[in-house]
């Protein structure tokens, strides 16, 4: 955004709404000013929201609202955050999952994690094969080859094998999986 400020390219930035922009008020303040030294304006479709995006040095109050509302949705942001991890650290007291997507391997089903053979399959075959030093563009073609479904039905390819082999790695390992790995199964 700020390369096609400074180029030329844009005149001007529109946000559907000043909390599109930022939700954080020291950075919706930093960039409206970075844009206004750039000589541009931001602009918003919200009814109202134009008048306090106006620097006049004149009319101080202009800002104190925008900050007002700034300070409002990042305050908005910090009471949805906090209640989604109240909620996330109810569901896993019950002994749910409630950590996002489900990593590759695994699926989601009556609040637990359950193995997916064939993407663990797939999980063997990305393992075994990083550890022989394959690349992850070799890996992804040897996956696709061997016709392993990624998690959504798409192409493998070298990010997402990547994506996948960093999240095995940042799992610990159980004595039992090692075992499993090993044995071949």
């Amino acid at each position: 955004m700020e390369d096609d400020l400074r180029s030329g390219t844009a005149d001007a930035v529109v946000v559907a709404r000043l909390d599109r922009l930022a939700r954080d008020l020291v950075v919706q303040e930093t960039l409206i000013q970075r844009v206004g030294a750039l000589g541009c304006r931001v602009f918003s479709t919200c009814d109202g929201e134009n008048d306090s995006l106006v620097h006049d040095p004149e009319d101080p109050t202009r800002k104190l609202m925008r900050s007002f509302l700034g300070a409002l949705a990042a305050y908005d942001r910090e009471i949805t955050v906090l209640r989604l991890r109240q909620a996330r650290n109810a569901k896993a007291r019950q002994g749910g999952y409630a950590h996002g997507a489900p990593p590759f391997g695994w699926t989601g089903s009556a609040g637990k994690l359950v193995r997916v053979e064939s993407e663990q399959r797939a999980l063997r075959t990305m393992t075994i094969m990083r550890a022989d030093g394959a690349s992850t563009r070799a890996i992804a073609a040897a996956l696709t080859a061997a016709n392993h479904a990624t998690k959504r039905g798409g192409i493998w390819n070298s990010a997402g094998v990547a994506r996948i082999l960093a999240r095995v790695e940042q799992r610990p390992v159980t004595r039992a999986q090692q075992r499993t790995t090993r044995a071949g199964h």
